[in-house]
């Protein structure tokens, strides 16, 4: 018995297993599991030998580079000699433009070590340096991601320093064009200035050796490791290969084995589960069955038959045609199925049975066999029954109840609501009588009560709602004066948790609230604020105090009673720090505007007296005159400033006329209208070569422009050259980040401390506070302002003895200058 059943069960396995062999999209990801690491290997070979070959080609391309710059340089050198000679301007303006090509590689190199890399900037240098235009994405390449890196870094440190030398063979090329201009005969001044110019090209010399052996011995070492990294990646590729197929090895026998185990559990499962199996064939109608089938039913063995039609004439009459129906629809969409049948048994009864199965379809799209399991559910079925019978027998006194639900609550038929009402979710607190005709009075009452305690519940969800949401604290007393309930607002406001606060007397509040106060400040008693509650409320400004901790906040306190119970007083905390520091800002501003207006006033009125009272000589006269002329001047350029500031905050840019415009061109036209001190150059402008367009308001951005640079003089009254430039970077302040176009302006005046460049912005601050600089310290005040409502930033770098860089943020206009 025992070993027939077994050997039906091993029958019904093998005879899956030859009708579900794996296709081939499931045999591929085994495939790709075993053959993955040589994948990536290979990708990463080819990737290391392309990168490195890239690495190479851009140190081919600096060597070249090199020789350019040190030829560009040598015939700068050659021309100044042939202009020493025959003070020849075109010969000056030969050396101008082999310079040029040192120049362009200067510019390459300051706009890749900015630290937001200009690479639009650097490839304009690179093309102006004679460099080969396919070469320079992979020299931007190296100079930034190897820019950190011993060998390379030198390369760019002796590069810097031949730019340096560049810079003083420009200032000896510029001594030479003075004496020749001065008198093309004087022959001891013009060898003297070559003699300069000709030490410099002897130091530049070594340079230019010591930066192509380092670039050359660049290249050799990438070229090493290169070839180390191959051999590498090869022997790692061998060891995994050897690996891989050990362990396939392996796998496969401890599939086999795992493959038997299964079918033993499988067949153990099977006799131990009292279930029985059957498989059908759909086209042939055959009928498996295991001997658990027969055992179920009660019949010898082999005697259940094998087609399908001896077990539709063993169904209940009056479930055979709708289940057979119901059958063949399931097995035909291919769905899971379970239904609970009446099979005649071999003693000549209808006994309960579970039965479920699932379709399995051939290559042709239909259902080809239908695997399925047997059960004997008839003792459940019995036990149903009895519970229904006893769900019946209660019935009744469920009845009672919801009756007696019905009338105890509601006072009038006014107040009474059906279950139909509650079942739609429209029925008030209150509820009535339920239809009569409702059958499931269980449900009925089991909703009353739930509707009851959910409209309860919501309620205080939703006051807890309103006191967690609020920005301000509450605490509340009971009648023992002892807090019974604080909010999330309060927490947040002192640090104290709910735990902590809980219970907690008046004196004791009291105490924790002065230990969160800075020393020397004092709490104020809850017993004096009683006295303000109320009416009085309205009528006094309610006291405040300061918090060091968590956080320095300044809390308003109001005190309120209400009607003894279980919340007779609340404590209402409201944070009013920012009103406070509004107030303190407004206060200090009007207290610096007069200061800053009663300094010329005072000077105005004392000279005036003076002239008044006695009579001066005409000089004299003219000196005090010049005097009170000048204060009054600053006077008015104080409340010009403060006008201007107060209507650009007041209008927030409605008063702009916004125009799409080029920086470049705008720029130049700043430069050109700049009102250059007596003495000093114009501003070293270098004009980009395309067009930047920008949505902005013209007359803004001039005067912007305009307090930038004449600070720029201001602050470097030792001389110095004042250098503009556009760089390109983002706005970093916004999400997502935006491309911006910067006017960047670099003088080499008296630089700014850290001290001072923390208070850039503020209005009236100034750096110099001798009185030597002329100012209101209102204009760098009214640039931010400016260039905020721009959608732009200003940025300050300075060092204290070197000069200042100031840079105008404006965001880059999207689009040609035809939109508007």
């Amino acid at each position: 018995m025992e070993g027939g059943r077994k050997t039906h069960i091993v029958a019904m396995i093998e005879r899956a297993k030859r009708n579900s062999l794996p296709p081939l999209p499931e045999l591929l990801p085994r495939l790709l599991r075993v053959i993955w690491p040589f994948l990536l290997t290979i990708l990463g070979c080819v990737g290391l030998g392309l990168f490195s070959m890239e690495l190479m080609s851009a140190g081919r391309a600096y060597v070249s580079g090199e020789s350019l710059w040190s030829k560009g340089q040598k015939n700068a050198v050659l021309h100044l000699s042939e202009y020493a000679v025959s003070c020849d301007p075109n010969d000056y303006r030969d050396y101008v433009a082999a310079l040029s090509v040192t120049k362009g590689d200067r510019v390459a190199r300051l706009a890749l070590s900015q630290p937001v890399p200009d690479k639009a900037a650097a490839r304009e240098g690179f093309l102006l340096g004679q460099n080969h235009p396919d070469d320079i994405d992979s020299m931007i390449m190296l100079f930034l991601r190897f820019g950190e890196v011993s060998f390379f870094s030198q390369a760019i440190s002796i590069w810097a320093q031949a730019d340096q030398l560049i810079d003083e063979l420009e200032m000896a090329a510029e001594r030479l064009r003075r004496v020749v201009n001065a008198d093309c005969r004087d022959e001891a001044a013009k060898k003297a200035a070559m003699r300069q110019v000709l030490d410099i090209n002897e130091r530049l010399t070594p340079l230019q050796r010591q930066f192509s052996d380092t670039v050359g011995q660049a290249n050799r070492i990438v070229h090493l490791l290169t070839g180390g990294a191959l051999m590498l990646i090869t022997a790692v590729l061998v060891s995994i290969g050897a690996m891989l197929s050990l362990r396939v090895q392996g796998r496969y026998a401890q599939a086999e084995r795992r493959l038997a185990e299964s079918e033993q559990r499988f067949s153990l499962a099977v006799a131990g589960s009292r279930q029985g199996l059957w498989d059908l064939d759909v086209d042939s109608g055959e009928l498996f069955v295991s001997p658990e089938v027969e055992q179920i039913l009660d019949l010898p063995n082999g005697t259940f038959g094998g087609h399908r039609h001896d077990f539709i004439k063993r169904l209940h009459p009056e479930e055979r045609d709708v289940a057979v129906e119901q059958l063949n629809d399931l097995i035909a969409e291919g769905q899971s199925f379970e239904m609970e049948l009446r099979v005649l048994d071999g003693r000549g009864q209808y006994r309960w049975v579970r039965t479920a199965g699932q379709s399995q379809f051939g290559a042709q799209g239909r259902a080809t066999r239908v695997l399925g399991s047997f059960q004997d559910i008839s003792a459940r079925r019995a036990l149903e029954e009895a519970l229904q019978q006893q769900m019946k027998s209660r019935e009744a006194a469920i009845e009672a109840l919801l009756r007696l639900l019905e009338t105890g609550i509601g006072d009038s038929p006014s107040q009474r609501t059906t279950a139909r009402d509650i079942d739609a979710g429209h029925a008030p607190l209150v509820v009535g009588p339920v239809d009569d005709g409702r059958a499931d009075t269980l449900q009925q009452a089991s909703r009353l009560v739930a509707r009851l305690v959910d409209q309860l519940k919501r309620h205080g969800e939703h006051l807890d709602a309103i006191f967690a949401l609020s920005p301000d604290g509450f605490v509340s007393f009971d009648e023992s004066s002892c807090i019974n309930h604080v909010n999330a607002a309060f927490t947040r406001l002192t640090g104290l948790s709910e735990a902590s606060a809980l219970g907690l007397s008046e004196g004791e509040l009291e105490l924790r609230l002065s230990a969160l106060m800075p020393t020397g400040l004092r709490m104020p008693r809850l017993t004096d604020l009683r006295g303000m509650s109320n009416t009085e409320s309205g009528k006094r400004k309610q006291p405040r105090i300061e918090l060091e901790r968590p956080a320095q906040r300044v809390i308003e306190l109001q005190w309120r009673e209400g009607p003894p119970g279980s919340i007779s007083q609340v404590l209402y905390l409201r944070d009013v720090t920012y009103e406070t520091e509004v107030d303190r800002i407004k206060s200090e501003f009007l207290s610096t505007a007069a200061h800053e207006l009663r300094t010329p006033m005072a000077s105005i009125i004392g000279f005036s007296e003076l002239l008044m009272m006695r009579e001066y000589p005409p000089p004299r006269r003219n000196e005090l005159l010049q005097t009170v002329h000048r204060q009054a001047e600053r006077m008015a350029a104080i409340v010009d400033e403060l006008l201007d500031l107060a209507r650009i905050e007041a209008r927030r840019g409605k008063d702009f006329l916004i125009e799409r415009l080029d920086l470049g061109a705008l720029v130049d036209e700043g430069i050109r209208d700049l009102g250059v001190p007596a003495g000093r150059e114009a501003p070293r402008w270098i004009k980009p070569h395309d067009a930047c367009w920008v949505d902005v308001d013209r007359g803004k951005v001039l005067q912007s422009l305009g307090n930038i640079l004449g600070n720029a003089y201001k602050y470097s009254p030792d001389g110095g050259a004042v250098e503009v430039t556009l760089i390109r970077g983002v706005l970093e302040d916004e999400q997502p980040t935006r491309p911006a176009v910067g006017i960047q302006v670099l003088d080499h005046g008296i630089g700014l401390t850290p001290a001072q460049l923390a208070r850039i912005g503020e209005r009236f601050y100034r750096a110099d506070t001798s009185g030597r600089i002329p100012g209101t310290g209102l204009g760098v005040s009214i640039v931010q302002e400016i260039l905020q409502l721009l959608g732009g930033r200003l940025e300050f770098r300075s060092v204290h003895g070197q000069g200042s860089t100031v840079v105008l943020w404006l965001p880059i206009a999207e689009g040609g200058p035809q939109e508007t």
